[in-house]
């Protein structure tokens, strides 16, 4: 199920829930694409929460979120993150860690670039609460606090769980201010997806 797309040296690049495909030279073929080529294809096929979306960077690399099958869990390893994926080799590292449901995704034209993306928060705590938020990756291998601490500031009842080490990121006070450029009311109820 195709969820994301972006076009980048001439080329179309379709990201489906568990595949990301390249037509080639896309322009002169819209009404004969074929079938393409999967240039990245480790991905869970959860469809829960599994919409991809897709923003790239100058170098040509793509940016993919990878959102938990739940709305709040112990997430397996290999969602609750961003990959960097290079579609020219198919190879794919770790960008961000502890990202929930991510609704939009987009990089800075400025050097150095910067990936910015929404989050959608846990839901059931309260009406009002989490806030979704916008953040912003600062370094690789930045945690942003999913399932342990919402908004930034909020620990979560079942899943922070106390605990004494420093900068665990279950604990909220292990994060940058808020963790997030800015907080918003988003949403405020569960979005498909």
């Amino acid at each position: 199920m195709p969820t994301g797309l972006a076009f980048k040296d001439g080329a179309l690049y379709v990201i489906a829930v568990d595949k990301l495909i390249r037509y080639d030279n896309a322009e002169a073929n819209l009404d004969k694409l074929g079938d393409g080529k999967v240039v990245y294809d480790d991905m869970p096929s959860y469809a829960a929460h599994g919409w991809k979306y897709l923003a790239a960077d100058s170098e040509g690399r793509f940016y993919i979120p990878f959102g938990p099958p739940f709305n709040i869990g112990i997430p397996p390893t290999s969602v609750s993150q961003i990959r960097r994926v290079d579609p020219k080799t198919g190879n794919a590292e770790i960008y961000a860690l502890g990202v929930p449901v991510t609704a939009l995704a987009a990089t800075s034209i400025r050097a150095p670039a910067k990936y910015w993306f929404t989050e959608n928060a846990r839901d059931w705590i309260s009406d009002d609460l989490p806030s979704d938020k916008l953040n912003m990756i600062s370094k690789i291998g930045e945690h942003f606090g999913y399932p342990y601490c919402h908004q930034g500031n909020l620990e979560d009842t079942k899943f922070a769980m106390v605990t004494n080490v420093r900068n665990s990121p279950r604990r909220c006070s292990s994060r940058r201010p808020c963790g997030s450029a800015r907080h918003e009311v988003l949403h405020r109820q569960p979005i498909p997806g």
